[in-house]
């Protein structure tokens, strides 16, 4: 019988030639338009993030690039509690054999002792991205297309399978903060197409780039000890796929205005008209596909003079993986100016909200396993003040976490949120504006505790034993023992700061 080790070995050697580039955008989902005065709020989305957030404010938008830095700096706390010290595995349970016939054979654990310390990952702190944009004007001006990248600067992808359970035993035994970390890493790749259907309506569709890899490797060995000869041979497959977006947007230009930019052509206006703040009221609502990066994959292991089962010439190992799933979201926003007057130097104020309800009850975690979550609704609101073509606004979300209370065998660290983002416009000349934001994530403070009446409990990983040699009952075994990382619970919190900075020119 081969050994567990080669096994081991094996599965992990397949897990290194998993390599592809991933454009999901939890990253804009979490910072918001990074490029708008409105980022959480999204509101007249006049920047080119409205390819992703709201494609149909794409058809009153100027045509511009724009290029700029985003860096994300992440300070998360995690706090275990105390395990109790009758709660840890003995080594004695490579000599134990259960009592309870159902179970003989399905305790692997490990001896607690063995373990990593329990901790939180920290691979992820920090994100660096080089952001570029464009909205491009066609069919006088009634199609406008729209591009939002942000490429990593720090590493260009990161990916890396976690479990949420007693299996992260067998690996790092840490626990990650699900909608932080990692999931922020990668190229973030946006499309969007704008139709004007008239001065007041439009609709946009949206492109998210996704891919999905597909890792194999076959493997030779010469010996079932893997001390003799081995020949491996992996594949990577990786294909591209478009995560679609539909949305639809009602905008009614102020009469009383003489700076506004309608974006139909019909006007032609000089850069401190077309580019002074808009005193329009707008209203938007965005439908955005699921979308994930998908990672399937499996090998061949093929043993020299190997007892094979009939009908078998190999023993084939599979395994899935998702990274950065977004379930069905819904998004809508909304802006109303305060004041209308016609004059270039006078101030302006104007509010604006925004939400999305986004189906987390169908979220997929990064072992391909149903999470359980909630669906939520995320608020957002704002004010703004505007005077010719300088700008400064502040927008405030609430973002409830979708993780209930992890009283369970799981642990999913989720904290809610809530976050304030300042952002300034200024121009610099007649067709070049710097724009500056600063977003502050403030992850409230959430205690977990697990609780042996849970639904799906905390299991135990050494049950009730006997030693396979001398037959008498092992008294480590009785009661609970687990590996579980997050028994008895644990607290989280943290902060996450972003700063943006960005130049646009206009055409």
């Amino acid at each position: 019988m081969i050994q567990s080790g080669p096994k081991i070995l094996l599965f992990g050697l397949i897990l290194c030639v998993q390599i592809q580039l991933s454009q999901a955008t939890p990253l804009l989902e979490t910072t918001g338009a990074n490029d708008s005065l409105s980022p959480f709020s999204v509101g007249i989305s006049q920047n080119t993030s409205a390819s992703y957030f709201n494609p149909a404010g794409l058809s009153f938008s100027q045509a511009q690039l724009s290029t700029g830095l985003l860096v994300v700096h992440q300070a998360l706390e995690l706090t275990f509690f105390d395990r109790p010290t009758d709660l840890n595995i003995s080594d004695r349970i490579y000599q134990a054999q259960a009592i309870d016939p159902k179970l003989k054979g399905q305790s692997a654990a490990l001896p607690s002792a063995n373990l990593k310390t329990r901790s939180l990952n920290k691979q992820a702190d920090q994100q660096v991205f080089m952001r570029f944009g464009l909205i491009k004007k066609l069919w006088k001006n009634r199609i406008s297309l729209g591009l939002h990248t942000l490429l990593p600067l720090h590493r260009f992808e990161f990916q890396a399978p976690s479990f949420v359970d007693e299996r992260a035993q067998y690996f790092d035994n840490q626990l990650k903060f699900e909608r932080w970390g990692d999931t922020l890493e990668g190229l973030t790749m946006a499309l969007g197409l704008g139709l004007k259907l008239n001065h007041q309506f439009s609709m946009g569709l949206g492109l998210t780039m996704l891919n999905r890899a597909i890792a194999s490797s076959k493997v030779f060995l010469s010996d079932a000890s893997y001390e003799g000869l081995s020949v491996v041979s992996p594949q990577v497959e990786v294909y591209s796929a478009l995560s679609p977006s539909l949305s639809f947007m009602w905008y009614n230009t102020h009469k009383k205005s003489t700076s506004s930019f309608t974006g139909d052509g019909q006007k032609s206006l000089n850069h401190s008209q077309a580019l002074k703040p808009v005193k329009a009221s707008s209203v938007f609502v965005t439908l955005l596909a699921p979308q994930e990066v998908k990672v399937d994959g499996q090998s061949q292991v093929k043993i020299w003079n190997y007892p094979y089962q009939e009908g078998q010439d190999s023993i084939i190992q599979r395994f899935s993986q998702s990274y950065r799933s977004l379930p069905l979201r819904v998004r809508w926003g909304g802006e109303l100016p305060l004041s209308h007057s016609s004059d270039l130097s006078h101030s302006d104020w104007a509010i604006f909200t925004g939400g999305q309800w986004t189906q987390w009850s169908k979220y997929i975690d990064r072992v391909s396993e149903d999470a359980r979550w909630s669906d939520q609704f995320e608020l957002s609101g704002g004010l703004k003040w505007s005077k010719n073509t300088k700008s400064l606004s502040g927008d405030l979300r609430w973002r409830p976490s979708p993780v209930p209370t992890q009283s369970g065998r799981s642990s999913y660290v989720d904290p809610h949120q809530i976050a304030v983002a300042l952002n300034g416009n200024y121009p610099l000349a007649q067709k070049l504006d710097l724009r500056l934001s600063v977003q502050g994530h403030a992850l409230l403070h959430r205690v977990d505790r697990k609780d042996l009446r849970a639904l799906n409990p905390v299991i135990d990983e050494f049950p009730a034993s006997v030693d396979q040699v001398t037959g008498e009952v092992i008294e480590e075994s009785l009661g609970l023992q687990s590996n579980n990382p997050g028994y008895p619970g644990y607290e989280s919190s943290g902060w996450v700061w972003v700063a943006g900075v960005q130049l646009i020119w206009y055409e």
